[in-house]
Formats: C-alpha cells, structure tokens, sequence
C-alpha cells in the first residue's frame, strides 16, 4: 500500500458512497502519504550538491563554515553566505 493506491481506492470504493459533508480522518502512516519529487527531504544518503539545491530551492539560508584549531582553543569560520 501507497499513497497513490490508497488515494485511487478511497475515490474508486469510498468516497461516491459518503454524504457530500463528510469528514475523513486518516492517521499519519507512511503508507498513506505520497511524496513527490518536490516533497521528498534529503537525507543521509542525499549528495552534498542536492541537499544545497534543495535548501536554496526551498528558501533555506545555508552557510558554509570551517573549523580550525590550535594548541588553546578552536574557532568557526564562515566562508560564504
């Protein structure tokens, strides 16, 4: 089950026989959810170069940043914005 069979059974099986004002309520499985190419979230796996594309498509700021250490003590660096 998916959420494209899902979607197709509940218009084919279920909604033609409710009342025009029904509600449905359905539970957030993962099988009743449908994702797109435009809804998917990076991940763990996901290439450094598409999350990047996915937070600047999704209006996310991102900075990259570098970490460098001496003997007493580590600083942050932003490199760009």
């Amino acid at each position: 089950m998916n959420g494209f069979k899902l979607e197709r059974g509940m218009e084919e099986q279920v909604f033609h026989k409710l009342p025009s004002n029904s509600i449905i309520v359905i539970d957030n499985a993962s099988y009743h959810t449908k994702l797109t190419d435009e809804s998917k979230r990076p991940t763990t796996a996901t290439k450094k170069v598409d999350i990047q594309d996915w937070l600047r498509t999704n209006g996310i700021l991102m900075y990259a940043t570098q970490k460098y250490c001496n003997n007493k003590s580590c600083n942050t660096k932003v490199l760009q914005q």
